[in-house]
């Protein structure tokens, strides 16, 4: 008798297992929580080994279909995998699955909070969650200023007169978002070079971008110097050192200006792709000598800057 109950313990195990994980299922669907990525592999490790299990009960007449049954779970399982990417202790970016990547159109990303270790909760965008993301990119304590109907504005501790929101929210290409802060800062770097380097440099605002205005008449070598000058500055910038930062800048002659042109410091790399950064920004240097040269020589603003860096 004891024998006998034995060799069914393995299809007990089973069936008391695919029990418990629906049970589990439809309970996280009533409070709306998911499992997370890494709770998902381990949940299809665990399905594997029982799959292994499946064959030692061969015997069985029915073996067969629990064996199906279990792959089926496994594919489904597999195909709903999260590519996640975790941004901050209480910010979980969800960029969809691994098989919709290849889609011709990427999954717009969800925004979850983790809780009780395996499982996440999707939230939307709220002011404790809009300060984590900048306290975590900062590396610096924020305070909610105040809220209006389209963004909720923030300030430094100690720096009450500066108004900083989010723009965009993060992305897979950008984890961090977009917000004003990095713009305000990058806007003082700029003037702190055009006092170091005495340039005939403009800074204007068009279209919410600060835009660097250089005239024709500038020799292409101050140019280059400034502006390399300005990516040094905002490559040691302990406060820009989690940002992509974009220098904007146009050519005038005559009142008439180029189309806006644009050079990217990314210092979110790893070291050894910031070295490749570095010698991409040390050609961007070379480049824009060769091309207020040209544009000196040539005059011609609207065929001319077509073609920049």
């Amino acid at each position: 008798m004891h024998k006998k109950h034995h060799k069914y313990f393995p299809l007990f195990l089973y069936f008391s297992f695919i029990t418990i994980c629906i049970i589990i299922y439809f309970i996280l669907n009533m409070y709306s929580l998911k499992l997370q990525s890494k709770t998902q592999i381990l949940l299809l490790f665990l399905l594997s080994s029982l799959f292994g299990l499946s064959i030692s009960i061969s015997k069985f007449e029915f073996s067969k279909k629990i064996r199906f049954l279990t792959l089926c779970i496994i594919v489904i399982i597999t195909s709903n995998i999260s590519n996640e990417k975790r941004i901050t202790n209480t910010i979980i970016m969800d960029n969809g699955t691994f098989i919709a990547q290849f889609a011709s159109t990427a999954p717009q990303p969800k925004f979850y909070e983790p809780c009780y270790v395996f499982l996440k909760k999707e939230f939307q965008w709220d002011s404790k969650h809009e300060l984590d993301l900048l306290e975590n990119k900062y590396d610096m304590k924020f305070q909610l200023k105040s809220t209006t109907k389209d963004k909720r504005i923030y300030y430094p501790e100690n720096h009450i007169n500066t108004n900083i929101y989010i723009i965009d929210p993060p992305t897979p290409s950008n984890i961090y978002g977009t917000d004003t802060f990095s713009t305000e800062l990058v806007t003082s770097l700029e003037q702190e070079m055009l006092k170091h380097q005495k340039s005939n440099i403009q800074l204007i605002e068009t279209d919410n971008k600060i835009i660097l205005l250089c005239p024709s008449s500038m020799v292409q070598e101050d140019f280059a110097k400034s502006v390399h000058y300005l990516i040094k500055k905002i490559q040691k910038y302990p406060l820009l050192k989690k940002s992509k930062v974009t220098i904007y800048y146009k050519i005038q002659d005559s009142g008439t200006q180029s189309e806006l042109q644009t050079i990217t410091i990314n210092n979110t790399l790893t070291f050894l792709e910031a070295k490749e950064q570095n010698r991409r920004l040390s050609l961007k240097y070379l480049k824009s000598q060769i091309y207020i040269l040209y544009y000196q020589l040539s005059k011609d603003v609207s065929s001319n800057t077509s073609d920049v860096l």
